[in-house]
């Protein structure tokens, strides 16, 4: 008797914490808000427009689908435009993102807490105030999306800036074509995974076989901005300033800023977001305005003693492998960088970031109390720190417009260069 008493507690108990928690997650999803992406600072309301490029002089080399044997990429331009209705958020965040998870990952989706926003409206008339307007190119991380960082985007475009973000398929997580093809670069990247095997090491070498395809990527990509600038139905028809051309990326993406900085005369300054050289040795000086902001996380593993655990997932076997690991890591190259570069260099600290709080899933955190609690609790899982998500876009997104505004308009940037620290989350290394 005493058993079934028991048991039958026990059951209750059960039902009771499935029931609590189904109507939790229930609230979370659907009852609570919307949430908003910050809105733009700048003077300009944002425009956007999608493209699907494809490179007939390139072969795709991840896939052998016949019907698709060249490189495509899906490409999303954010613009200074005209319109009344600019303070409205109405445009949903990455939907075929969200569907994705919906559809394969439902789990990750139940995190997607609640329906996200953006500011930027699809065929908005091009500001005519301005005759022509800088250019800067964004590339995400291994594993991102197109939309990865569309807070960036909309910030730079809102004070006059055409922004230009890019797809890498088969290395970002979700990439939609618009016949409905969906490259699962998640599926891709655990293939050559399953073959090259596991671990850090193993994926590093990953990302360098696609270092080279990415830095093609961005060549295509100025490429198409230059017929775009000459072609008379396009909105941007004579409207493109190609003489002042930036570029940003975030993590791999930062990686491929440089290098394309390195080879390619028309980038005139580069922003590297918390991002790890990848690809060929750099063996050139780098003779354009550089900035590096680093996660304090990054910054950290490097600095303190690895543990027995991580002895194992590097193969590290003594100390000495360890410090000669740490001293051919991401920090000491990019201060090599720094030290033989041939033009102004700045190097940031943002203390409380983590690797993905240079992404849109910074805010992430802001709009699901999930991921907020699991950022908190073990930030190491999605890689994030524990500063507020719309903080830390907020410091990031000033100082990449200083950076560019110095460097592609002529403003002096006394964000960059006082000595007077505005934000204490910001340590110049």
């Amino acid at each position: 008797m005493i058993i079934k008493n028991i048991l039958a507690f026990l059951i209750y108990f059960a039902l009771v914490f499935i029931v609590l928690a189904v109507g939790f997650f229930a609230y979370l999803k659907w009852f609570q808000p919307a949430f908003n992406f910050p809105k733009p600072t700048g003077k300009y309301a944002v425009g956007i427009k999608t493209y699907h490029w494809i490179d007939n002089q390139r072969k795709e080399t991840f896939s052998e689908d016949p019907g698709h044997p060249h490189r495509e990429l899906m490409v999303k331009i954010w613009y200074p435009a005209e319109d009344s209705l600019r303070e409205i958020a109405n445009t949903p965040y990455a939907p075929y993102f969200i569907d994705y998870f919906k559809n394969n990952k439902s789990l990750i989706w139940l995190l997607l807490t609640r329906p996200m926003f953006t500011y930027a409206k699809p065929a908005l008339p091009l500001v005519h105030d301005v005759s022509q307007f800088p250019v800067i190119i964004f590339s995400p991380g291994f594993r991102g999306i197109l939309d990865g960082n569309t807070s960036k985007c909309e910030e730079l475009a809102s004070h006059g800036y055409i922004v230009i973000g890019t797809s890498h398929p088969y290395d970002n997580s979700v990439v939609q074509f618009p016949d409905g093809r969906i490259i699962d670069g998640l599926a891709s990247i655990a293939k050559r995974k399953s073959r090259s095997g596991e671990g850090p090491m193993q994926e590093a070498k990953i990302i360098d076989d696609s270092a080279e395809i990415w830095f093609a990527d961005i060549q295509f990509i100025l490429k198409q901005l230059d017929h775009l600038a000459q072609d008379k139905s396009s909105i941007f028809y004579q409207r493109v300033d190609q003489n002042n051309i930036g570029m940003v990326g975030h993590s791999m993406g930062g990686s491929t800023a440089i290098q394309t900085a390195l080879f390619d005369d028309r980038i005139k300054a580069i922003v590297n977001l918390d991002g790890a050289l990848f690809g060929p040795k750099i063996t050139k000086k780098l003779d354009k305005p550089c900035m590096v902001l680093l996660s304090e996380s990054g910054v950290k593993f490097y600095e303190r003693p690895f543990t027995q655990r991580e002895w194992k997932t590097y193969g590290i076997n003594s100390a000495e492998e360890e410090r000669t690991l740490k001293e051919t890591s991401y920090i000491p190259i990019l201060a090599q960088l720094e030290q033989s570069a041939q033009h102004d260099f700045y190097t940031f600290v943002i203390k409380g970031t983590g690797h993905f709080d240079f992404s849109d899933l910074a805010l992430l955190k802001v709009a699901s109390p999930i991921v907020n609690i699991i950022a908190i609790l073990k930030g190491s899982i999605i890689k994030v720190g524990p500063i507020n998500g719309t903080k830390a876009t907020k410091i990031i997104n000033e100082y990449l417009l200083a950076f560019f505004n110095k460097y592609l308009k002529e403003i002096p940037s006394e964000l960059l260069d006082s000595k007077k620290k505005k934000y204490a989350e910001v340590e110049l290394r």
